[in-house]
């Protein structure tokens, strides 16, 4: 033995001598050691396991893994414990992964499951549902749900088309909000019941009407055909008569009374009558009127720009305006000057002149006169029989606004006409402002009143602050719109109790009912004939001490229609 030893010692030098061992670069290098770090774990009430394997403990353990290995925990709760977190070089509830570049700590923590007492929660609804916060109940479909011991739900009812919440019963009372602890398994019913429609008590309206129609606002009623109509109670039926042709209304009778408007309270069933007498020959008709076909009457003096006419019946005279003149012209009953101008002012006073544009005038009473102006004025005069100037100027005589300045020039009053005074009424006022074609804003064609104070006023009285009230009776540029374009003068006829309204635009005379603005009678005065080929412009009315129309114009030409006989 010793000697295989000897020569294996022998042949090891003989190689290395001749150079059988290789270059010293080409002789392999040793490899690297890595360096180790230790992972120690904690956990209680569970388990850890690491990926890569080396990790399986309960309370506690360690392992080292190399440099920078990537160490994925796993954490396993015993039974009745559920993983809660981790701790130290890992933090939160989710995936624990762990990079070795240092000795590292985690700790797993395990908390005990604690059971938690469930109760259910029973609905019952029809004709309803039912729902809950918090959510589970769902009733029509789902009508149980069961929570933790001690919830507090809250249920919420939504009543079926046709049905309304009554009640709550069971774990909830009443019929306002239902809140249930659930300390205990319970029940709730929701009553829903059926809505009862009771309909309306409705009375009926029964309308009499011959001669004539009556129609009904809300709509119902349009006898002639269908004069009943049941209406809810309390509602207000308003009712509208029209007479037929070669009638006039008279009368309501029954509910309502009285030749006014009829509104009816359909408290209890109700009745009324619409009354329309016939209209005898003897009835004045403006239409019957003849127009004289001859050579007009030419104003002296007045040199043109007629516009309003007036017989004065104490004087026994005519008074004739003009635009914009401050001025008054008298005249006889055959229209020769009876004096000359009679002007308001006797100086050079601009404030004691009729500073407006002077329209229209009337016969209130006594020598009083009514003028009106462009400016929606009216104002009072006294006119003596002598041919002196007038002792009261305009900053002093009685004054009316009616209405507000027409916003376009020239589209004020035009005429006025009075209602003279009885023992019973007092004087009445109207005046039609001109309008405009088509209407404009606030120079629509209207008709206005008041009533003449029995008292004069010292000071000016006005619509705007209500020390005047002013009627607009019935909507003229409406109910005149397929008759004439303007009002440019307007008398009172005292036999028939109706306006007539002249129209310069449209050549016609109308005869209307103050009270409504039904149109009783129209004449044209296409007729009549001037005696140049100017177009007459016919500005003022009136009637004459003979109940003839008396017409002028802005020629100063006057016309007299004779009355029927």
């Amino acid at each position: 033995m010793m000697k295989k030893q000897l020569f294996s010692a022998y042949l090891i030098l003989l190689l290395s001598a001749c150079g059988g061992g290789g270059d010293a670069e080409n002789k392999e290098q040793p490899t690297p050691t890595l360096s180790q770090y230790t992972l120690s774990i904690t956990s209680a009430s569970g388990a850890v396991t690491s990926n890569p394997a080396g990790i399986n403990c309960g309370s506690s353990c360690a392992m080292d893994f190399e440099e920078n290995t990537s160490v994925t925990l796993t954490a396993v709760p015993e039974t009745g414990y559920e993983f809660s977190s981790w701790s130290g070089d890992c933090s939160g509830a989710d995936t624990c992964s762990v990079a070795m570049t240092a000795a590292k700590n985690v700790t797993a923590t395990f908390t005990e499951i604690v059971e938690v007492t469930q109760f259910e929660l029973s609905v019952t609804s029809a004709n309803g549902t039912v729902s809950s916060t918090p959510a589970g109940i769902d009733c029509g479909s789902d009508c149980s749900e069961s929570y933790d011991e001690d919830t507090e739900v809250t249920l919420t009812q939504a009543a079926a088309s046709g049905y309304e919440f009554s009640a709550w019963t069971g774990a909830c009372t009443g019929s306002t909000t239902c809140s249930v602890t659930m300390d205990a398994a319970k029940n709730v019913t929701a009553t829903f019941t059926e809505i009862v429609v009771t309909p309306p008590t409705e009375y009926t309206l029964t309308v009499v009407s011959a001669n004539g129609t009556v129609s009904s606002t809300p709509a119902g009623i349009d006898c002639g055909s269908d004069c009943s109509e049941s209406y809810a109670e309390d509602t207000v039926v308003a009712l509208t008569q029209t007479a037929a042709s070669g009638y006039e209304f008279s009368a309501w009778t029954g509910a309502c009374t009285g030749s006014t408007t009829c509104s009816v309270t359909m408290d209890a069933a109700k009745n009324v009558t619409a009354t329309f007498t016939e209209v005898v020959a003897s009835t004045v008709f403006v239409e019957n009127y003849t127009v004289v076909l001859k050579e007009p009457t030419v104003l002296p003096k007045i040199g043109g720009n007629a516009s309003g006419v007036l017989w004065h019946p104490v004087l026994e005279q005519y008074l004739v305006v003009k635009n914009e003149a401050s001025k008054f012209w008298r005249y006889d009953s055959e229209f020769e000057s009876k004096s000359k101008v009679s002007v308001v002012n006797t100086q050079d006073d601009a404030n004691s002149d009729i500073d407006e544009d002077t329209e229209g005038l009337a016969y209130i009473g006594d020598s009083k006169i009514v003028v009106v102006t462009e400016e929606n004025y009216a104002h009072i005069f006294t006119i003596g029989a002598d041919n002196l100037p007038l002792p009261n100027t305009y900053a002093t005589v009685p004054s009316f606004q009616l209405l507000a300045p027409p916003s376009t020039s020239n589209k004020g009053f035009e005429g006025v006409a009075v209602r003279l005074a009885t023992d019973d009424e007092p004087a009445r006022i109207y005046a039609c402002q001109e309008g405009t074609t088509p209407p404009d804003n606030d120079v629509a064609m209207k008709v206005v009143y008041f009533d003449l104070p029995v008292t004069t006023p010292t000071t000016l009285l006005s619509y705007a602050d209500s020390s005047l009230t002013v009627e607009e009776p019935f909507d003229a540029d409406a109910l005149f719109a397929s008759y004439i374009d303007d009002c440019a003068g307007m008398t009172y006829d005292a036999r028939t109790g109706h306006l007539l309204i002249l129209s310069e635009q449209s050549s016609k005379i109308l005869q209307v009912s103050p009270e409504d603005g039904h149109v009783h009678s129209w004449l044209s005065l296409s007729g009549v004939t001037p005696p140049t080929d100017k177009r007459l412009q016919f500005e003022g009315i009136t009637l004459g001490p003979n109940n003839e129309i008396v017409l002028v114009s802005e020629q100063d030409w006057v016309y007299v229609l004779q009355q029927p006989e």
